[in-house]
């Protein structure tokens, strides 16, 4: 419902994680490095009270990360998906030629591209189609920030 609001614009990405946050928890990793951190502090000699609070804290900052993380990777996902069920809607009503367009995948060239996506930069499918790998488009992993778009079938 929350990631369905913020595609329909009645709210932003980080409003939506807000409302992510409420309803996520730490990943089994995030939570053993909450236990680690707060091993780590009270070895140190540091007051139980002072400690727990930074251990909250800490805890407090990988949520909100990761419901950040699901938010954004979700809207774009809807985002994507919603723009290719257009395009297959247009090809069956006959007002987009899928002989003559097909979807091409997009990445954000920066140094920010991952290893995963840079492959699959500039490659095709057809509408309706999956990319190569058997992908039906972007995203790709958590935190991927690829887009979906039409191009001209080339000759």
């Amino acid at each position: 419902d929350v990631i369905i609001r913020a595609t329909q614009g009645q709210m932003d990405v980080r409003a939506a994680a807000r409302q992510v946050r409420d309803m996520v928890g730490l990943t089994d990793r995030g939570a053993r490095a909450v236990g680690r951190y707060s091993d780590t502090l009270l070895a140190s000699g540091m007051r139980p009270d002072r400690a727990a609070s930074l251990t909250e804290r800490y805890s407090d900052r990988l949520v909100t990360q990761r419901a950040m993380n699901i938010a954004r990777t979700e809207v774009l996902r809807a985002a994507n998906r919603g723009t290719q069920l257009v395009w297959e809607g247009a090809v069956g009503e006959g007002t987009l030629d899928a002989t003559e367009l097909e979807q091409r995948w997009i990445v954000s060239k920066d140094e920010r591209l991952c290893p995963k996506c840079r492959p699959l930069g500039g490659t095709t499918a057809p509408i309706g189609g999956t990319f190569p790998g058997g992908s039906s488009g972007p995203p790709l992993h958590p935190s991927c920030r690829c887009a979906v778009g039409l191009s001209r079938r080339r000759a």
